[in-house]
Order: C-alpha cells, then sequence, then structure tokens
C-alpha cells in the first residue's frame, strides 16, 4: 500500500482489536489482540518487543480490567499455550 513505515506498523498495531471485536472480545483472543497491538506499537517507536513481556502486559491488563477473567479456563490455556511457545 505504500504507507509509511510507521504509520502502517500504528494501522497493523489497530488491527488486532477489530478483530477481537468481530469475535466478541473472548479472553483468549484479547490476549493475543493485546500482544499483537505491544508488539506493533514496539516497532513503531523503534523498539525491541519481548514476548515475556508482552505476554506478562496482557495478562495484568486483563486481569486489572476484570479480574474474574483469570478463571476463564480459555485464557488460561490460551496463556500457559503461549508461555510453553515463548
Amino acid at each position: 500500500l505504500r504507507a509509511r513505515r510507521r504509520l502502517a506498523y500504528v494501522l497493523c498495531a489497530a488491527l488486532p482489536f477489530v478483530i477481537a471485536a468481530v469475535t466478541g472480545f473472548s479472553p483468549s483472543v484479547v490476549r493475543a489482540a493485546i500482544m499483537g497491538g505491544v508488539y506493533f506499537s514496539g516497532k513503531a517507536v523503534y523498539a525491541e518487543a519481548d514476548s515475556t513481556n508482552s505476554l506478562g502486559l496482557a495478562v495484568l491488563l486483563m486481569t486489572a480490567a476484570s479480574p474474574f477473567a483469570a478463571y476463564d479456563a480459555g485464557l488460561l490455556l490460551s496463556v500457559l499455550s503461549t508461555l510453553g511457545i515463548i
């Protein structure tokens, strides 16, 4: 699309949240959207993105917004499988 690199990263940071809205904001999709948003936001400001820190930030934000999200089996499996891959 010939967009500037920084603008492209900002748009890519917003795209996972649009997809999460389409899927109904299930906790595992929100986790992935936050991690994707953090990754592309870091690329927009020319910073290194660390997967472990992105996962921790995603879990922190989700449990701060809704403490009962920690009891969702889908989120727990998503976080643990992502941690295993990392």
